[in-house]
């Protein structure tokens, strides 16, 4: 986008409710708003990341009936009304199918459309100093959890796209950074607690994961900071989050009132749903920890739908309520509580062993809608007190002002630094591993360094041998970007030279080929594409036909090159430029002496396999550490 932007929009997409923030840059402001104006419940920071339809409708392309706070209205309608919620931690989950992930695509265009939709009405002209919405430049900022994958977060910016954000030419989409990151760049610009110098923690735990970061402060000023982070972003998503002790209390329920369930004039699965909805318990359950309590005192909820005001000590049912203790409720906070501290224990385990003691963390900040509870506060300040690791044995425990909304709020405390070319997170390490799949010849002659491969290789059944009796290591990896060991630089364009080869009867006005971007989240990455563990994030058809003569090397021309059996065919020189950001990350194939540009730029698309990539599908992509 050329001109200014007129309005800046962030918005935090949850597991159990959205948060949004903005700066309207049309009249000049320069204050971070909350959005509070939903449908159904004004002077509301966050609305319910929900959606109602209709539960006899047929079609799959059915719109919901209702979208966050206006679905209230329909938790008594469980017989013709059905509620999706939670869905937010099952994108790119793709072992559930293709199915059911096509389902919870549809499910975030739906509600991201009645987001856009509100939002589009709320800010006409009147408020835009006189701009329409569809001639405004608008800048939509999205966050994501340190789960998602890139391939997985571009998934997220296609659905964006399709629900409306895209739609108009001054619009554009982006995701800059993770969850914990925007707490950090939220904490650093509106709190003073922080020091130049200081290593900190940020501790995410919201509705559906767990996120954690860890940075040191380089230089902060008032509304200004730039950082460094230690170790990459990392997000637990094993049931670990807020709506997880919505979903143990449901199934609690549940497993009592399968006793009572002639009783019942709905199935028990719904009314379990409405029990645990219930302001009953979603109020008992907030104040957990804020107020006095014994163990073994109790508070009810009222079993809705029952035919006969009934009371049954083996069921804790008493004039048709359902007693539950508070040591009960503290059970179910408890194994949330557990899984942050063995987050927090791994990422120390690891740091450890890559840093060497090399430094101490300060502060722990902890942030998100779990972390807002009284109750996980103090078990958490438990932990620090007496921690596992010398890592931590001196921080400082902080708990955001803003634990929901810091998020929304440091996306846009993190644009407004960049839009004055200021980084906030200008050396960040890589999330996951980039690289891309070659073979390398194998030879006796080969110096001792390559000995070794050569032995795993033969171990790992990775030696093939060609037409011309010639043996080659097949599948290895080539990673010019380490989760561990390399630090990106915001902005910065990383370059690697690589090559093709292809046949003397292939036409050099048919010289394509196709690059395969492969990632992996294992520390470190394989040595060779290995199933489960390496994966295929995305591909590019780069084009050679016009390359400059001095990138191409005629190979073996030799006729007694050829009589030993060595292949006659062209060489082709090419560079790959990366550009990684926090949440994403884009390539290009470019002629590394002039820049000029041999497939389109990609900004990750879906994985997946497809034989229309070339014409010269034969060619091979070669590192520049292949020897002949």
């Amino acid at each position: 986008m050329e001109s200014s932007p007129d309005l800046l929009v962030a918005i935090d997409i949850g597991m159990s409710c959205t948060g949004v923030a903005y700066l309207n840059k049309a009249r000049n402001s320069s204050t971070i708003k909350v959005f509070q104006d939903w449908p159904g419940r004004r002077l509301e920071n966050k609305v319910p990341t929900r959606l109602t339809y209709e539960v006899n409708s047929q079609s799959q392309r059915a719109k919901p009936v209702n979208w966050g706070f206006l679905c209230d209205a329909d938790t008594d309608r469980v017989n013709d009304r059905r509620v999706e919620e939670w869905f937010k931690v099952e994108l790119g989950k793709y072992d559930s199918g293709l199915e059911h992930q096509e389902f919870v695509k549809r499910l975030y265009i739906d509600y991201m459309e009645r987001l856009y939709e509100t939002l589009r009405d709320y800010f006409s002209p009147q408020v835009l100093n006189g701009k329409k919405w569809e001639y405004a430049n608008i800048q939509f900022v999205f966050s994501v959890p340190a789960t998602w994958s890139p391939d997985i977060v571009d998934v997220f910016k296609l659905l964006a796209r399709g629900a409306g954000f895209g739609r108009y030419d001054g619009f554009t989409i982006a995701v800059n950074l993770t969850e914990p990151q925007a707490v950090a760049a939220y904490t650093l610009c509106e709190e003073g607690i922080f020091e130049n110098g200081d290593s900190v923690l940020i501790v995410d735990a919201g509705g559906g994961t767990v996120d954690l970061c860890l940075l040191t402060i380089d230089d902060k000023d008032e509304g200004r900071a730039s950082t460094t982070e230690l170790n990459p972003v990392v997000g637990k998503l094993h049931c670990v989050g807020s709506t997880y002790i919505d979903a143990e209390f449901q199934n609690l329920v549940a497993s009592r009132l399968h006793g009572i369930a002639h009783l019942l004039q709905n199935p028990v699965e719904d009314v379990a749903w409405q029990m645990m909805s219930s302001t009953a318990f979603q109020s008992n359950k907030h104040a957990l920890g804020r107020t006095q309590y014994d163990h073994e005192d109790c508070f009810k909820i009222k079993i809705p739908d029952l035919r006969v005001l009934l009371t049954d000590a083996s069921l804790r049912i008493s004039r048709g309520e359902m007693e539950f203790s508070w040591r009960e409720l503290e059970q179910l906070f408890d194994k949330q509580v557990s899984g942050i501290v063995t987050h927090v224990d791994e990422m120390m385990d690891n740091l450890a062993t890559s840093l060497r003691g090399s430094i101490n963390v300060d502060h722990v900040l902890l942030s998100g809608g779990l972390c807002s509870s009284k109750y996980v506060q103090h078990k958490m300040k438990e932990y620090f007190e007496s921690p596992k690791h010398d890592l931590l044995k001196s921080v400082k425990l902080h708990v955001s002002t803003e634990p929901q909304l810091s998020v929304c709020r440091g996306l846009l405390c993190n644009l407004k630094q960049s839009l004055e070319n200021v980084p906030m997170f200008p050396r960040r390490c890589a999330r996951a591993s980039f690289g891309i799949p070659y073979r390398k010849r194998y030879g006796r002659r080969l110096c001792d360094h390559w000995k070794p491969v050569q032995r795993e290789a033969r171990g790992a059944g990775r030696i093939i041998t060609d037409q011309f009796n010639q043996k080659w290591i097949v599948g290895s990896m080539d990673w010019f970007i380490k989760k561990v060991g390399s630090r990106v630089i915001e902005g910065q364009k990383l370059a690697y030279n690589y090559c093709m080869h292809f046949a003397p009867d292939i036409p050099e006005s048919e010289w394509f080929g196709r690059v395969d971007i492969m990632t992996s989240l294992h520390n470190p990455p394989p040595s060779y594409n290995e199933i489960g563990i390496v994966r295929n994030l995305t591909w590019m058809q780069v084009d050679l036909s016009n390359t400059q003569r001095c990138k191409v090397t005629e190979m073996n021309k030799k006729w007694y090159k050829r009589l030993a059996g060595q292949k006659h065919h062209f060489r082709v020189q090419f560079t790959i430029e990366a550009e990684v950001g926090a949440a994403e990350v884009s390539f290009r194939c470019v002629d590394g002496e002039g820049g000029r540009q041999l497939s389109k730029p990609i900004e990750l698309q879906i994985g997946f396999e497809d034989d229309r990539a070339t014409k010269s599908i034969d060619a091979k992509v070669v590192s520049k550490n292949e020897y002949y």
